[in-house]
Parts: C-alpha cells; sequence; structure tokens
C-alpha cells in the first residue's frame, strides 16, 4: 500500500498511527507542513521501503529501520545523526 499525500497542505503532527498500517510500502509527504518527529513506530513497518518527505518542519531524529530503500528528508529540522544502515543507501 502506497499513500501520497505529496503537496495537499497538511499541518500538524503525523500520527504514531501510521506504525499500524502493516501494508505501507510507500510514504509520500512531500511540500507540507507537518512537523514534530517522524513516529519511531514507522521502523517497525516489514514492507515499508520508500520515505518522501522532504520540503516538511520535521524535528528530531529519524527513526531507525532496516527496510528503507529510497528516503528523502532534505528541507527539514531533523538534529540527529544519520542511521548507519541509511547511509549504506545506494544513491
Amino acid at each position: 500500500m502506497a499513500i501520497d499525500l505529496d503537496a495537499a497542505k497538511n499541518d500538524g503532527f503525523l500520527s504514531p498511527l501510521i506504525g499500524n498500517l502493516m501494508e505501507l510500502t510507500s510514504l509520500g509527504i512531500r511540500k507540507n507542513n507537518f512537523r514534530g518527529p517522524i513516529p519511531e513506530n514507522i521502523a517497525n513497518l516489514q514492507k515499508f521501503n520508500r520515505l518522501l518527505s522532504s520540503q516538511n518542519l520535521f524535528t528530531g531524529r529519524m527513526p531507525h529501520s532496516k527496510h528503507l530503500e529510497i528516503l528523502d528528508l532534505s528541507q527539514n529540522h531533523l538534529s540527529s545523526r544519520i542511521p548507519a544502515n541509511i547511509i549504506a543507501l545506494r544513491s
């Protein structure tokens, strides 16, 4: 399952309930006004391999997810080290 909310003018926090979507493979939420942390429980999603969340207001750290293959966190306010498994992703 893929969710695409790019440029949908969403504002607020990304709900931790996103971690209950066990069939989620891709989340596109670019060009919105999501803020706060990226929910930690997305790292538990076994099929989740694509996160496109550029141009938001996310803060904190990126949850450790060993299943990600595609990741775009540009133009946010994240403030922690990038997890080693993410550094190893092909560009």
